[in-house]
């Protein structure tokens, strides 16, 4: 009986990462696909087709909507950890350096703006859930409210209120600019910066 539920245990792990590893290739192929040839001229079935499973077993692991907002959350997880090694010195600007620590973010919707406004119209439909929204969104924040604590703002300013407005201020900034791709970056990060100067303006304003 124990050899039995052993071996059950055993089968149960094996079956959970076949599970995962094709769960990972059906993601990786709607990825390259993606950025291939865009959100609305990949389907369901070209994706099988380059994973090679069936197209049951990529909707099993997602419909288009939910492997884009998976395989989006992944990159911005990975331009988190540059936001996360971030050590901003006492007395910085926390305009400037609020501005420093979303800019890879704002790279990668610029680099697959059309992605990033697919990205965008999914999660603001609250069509489906994102970790932009729960554990990147708290380690942002949390960046954030490190580098107030840090900067030459007045003391009386609420560090963990700032790093909040920051992040909405930021998050909807980002999400309306995707959709205007008239508008550059340098442009957008300008405007970025204002914003943040009004949340949290550096004592002995703007030289």
């Amino acid at each position: 009986m124990f050899s039995e539920q052993v071996q059950e245990v055993v089968m149960n792990g094996i079956r959970a990462e076949a599970r995962q590893a094709t769960r990972r290739a059906v993601l990786e192929a709607a990825g390259k696909l993606f950025d291939e040839r865009g959100f609305l001229e990949t389907t369901v079935r070209d994706i099988a087709r380059k994973a090679g499973v069936s197209v049951g077993t990529v909707m099993a692991a997602g419909d288009k909507e939910t492997l884009l907002v998976e395989f989006f959350d992944g990159l911005i997880a990975e331009r988190q950890q540059h936001a996360d090694a971030l050590a901003p010195g006492v007395g910085t600007r926390c305009d400037e350096e609020a501005v420093a620590v979303v800019e890879p973010f704002v790279s990668l919707f610029d680099e697959r703006r059309d992605l990033a406004q697919a990205y965008a119209s999914i999660l603001v439909g609250g069509r489906h859930s994102s970790v932009v929204f729960t554990d990147l969104a708290r380690r942002l924040i949390a960046v954030f409210e490190h580098l107030v604590e840090a900067c030459g703002c007045p003391r009386s300013v609420d560090a963990r209120g700032c790093a909040d407005a920051f992040h909405a201020a930021y998050i909807g900034s980002l999400f309306m600019w995707s959709a205007t791709p008239e508008r550059s970056v340098s442009e957008f990060t300008a405007q970025l910066r204002d914003v943040f100067a009004a949340i949290c303006p550096h004592e002995g304003g703007h030289p």
